[in-house]
């Protein structure tokens, strides 16, 4: 079922070298704080620059690079990509290093009570420090995921290609976007006062799959509100970059693993072999201005307005590294010599918590 056991359009990934981060660390692999009162060391960004760094030693010079995500491993992908994407440009100047990215059923949207009660925990403003980006500006802003994406976009090769996948009622991502906005008493750094099976059944009042087959389910404002601001999000970007698209699935489906749940959708092959066509484009030219140059796509508060109509459905766990971002070594380099172009290396974790990097050399 994997994408690294298939051959989609002329790309075979079957002879890349995967590489999985996989995480414990509840950040989406953005956290920079080990100091917390609840006992968890949200350590991700240590965890993706250690990885980075060993994939940079290794393939000092790879062919070309594919990064994929399902959900909390799908999150930092466009961030993911900015830190890849600069190494391998740091000289300035034209890459031939071709890297596409595919994010599968992101927990993309971040509702302001969120972002003003708990996301501060995380300390996520190092690692986006390391891309440019101004956390600070939009820090309590519900367009934070999109203006992290935009940045991303317009620093980005345009020979390079970043696609979101996701269904149009993903129960799981409206469950957390349902307990972000309303809040769970236990969750997100505060004292536990809900036992895990009361949490349980409080996820299973709230969101059910057989009430989220439609998206225009009017029995359901949340998911309705939902929809449509993951719907303009993706619809704005494509409207202002070239090297952004989107695939849509119908019902209330989420990723599992490595692609398997839209490789098995009609259509998504033919899209992602030609997201992953080298096609020229004239770099440095944006969607609007190549396809419209009368379009105008805004971002107002925190309400995403475009002229566009709406898409349509088409390390060891044990161990944590807190070395300063930027300066983390890692012992296994000293096995370089014993990298093979075919070898796959698999590191595994829960639903939820994985990201699979592909790197061709």
């Amino acid at each position: 079922m994997l994408l690294c056991n298939k051959k989609v359009g002329e790309t075979d990934f079957s002879e890349y070298t995967s590489v999985f981060i996989p995480y414990c660390t509840q950040d989406i692999h953005f956290g920079d704080n080990k100091e917390t009162s609840y006992g968890v060391q949200h350590v991700g960004a240590h965890n993706i620059f250690g990885t980075l760094q060993w994939i940079f030693e290794n393939f000092p010079n790879p062919e070309s690079i594919f990064i994929t995500g399902c959900s909390a491993g799908a999150t930092p992908l466009p961030v993911l990509y900015d830190l890849i994407n600069t190494h391998y440009n740091k000289e300035g100047g034209d890459n031939s290093v071709n890297i596409d990215v595919v994010a599968d059923s992101s927990v993309f949207l971040t509702p302001v009570s969120f972002m003003k009660n708990y996301l501060s925990t995380w300390n996520i403003g190092t690692i986006l420090d390391k891309i440019d980006f101004d956390f600070e500006a939009y820090r309590f802003n519900e367009s934070f995921p999109y203006e992290v994406l935009d940045h991303v976009l317009a620093r980005s090769k345009k020979t390079d290609d970043i696609g979101y996948v996701s269904h149009d009622a993903d129960g799981i991502s409206l469950y957390y976007y349902k307990i972000m906005s309303e809040g769970i008493s236990g969750l997100f750094g505060r004292d536990r006062e809900l036992s895990s099976a009361e949490q349980d059944m409080y996820k299973m009042s709230k969101v059910t799959p057989s009430s989220h087959r439609k998206m225009n389910d009017e029995d359901d404002p949340v998911l309705n509100q939902w929809w449509q601001q993951m719907n303009n999000s993706m619809t704005l970007a494509e409207s202002t970059h070239i090297n952004f698209d989107s695939f849509v699935m119908e019902g209330d489906g989420h990723c599992s693993f490595g692609l398997n749940v839209p490789l098995e959708y009609e259509g998504f092959k033919d899209w992602l072999a030609n997201l992953l066509d080298e096609d020229e484009v004239n770099a440095g030219e944006d969607k609007a201005e190549v396809d419209n140059p009368t379009t105008e796509s805004t971002l107002t508060g925190t309400t995403l307005t475009t002229s566009n109509a709406n898409i349509s459905p088409t390390t060891n766990a044990s161990v944590v590294d807190t070395t300063p971002i930027g300066s983390e070594t890692n012992d296994i380099s000293a096995a370089a010599g014993q990298v093979s172009s075919s070898i796959c290396i698999l590191l595994m974790c829960f639903l939820l918590s994985w990201k699979l990097l592909i790197s061709h050399k």
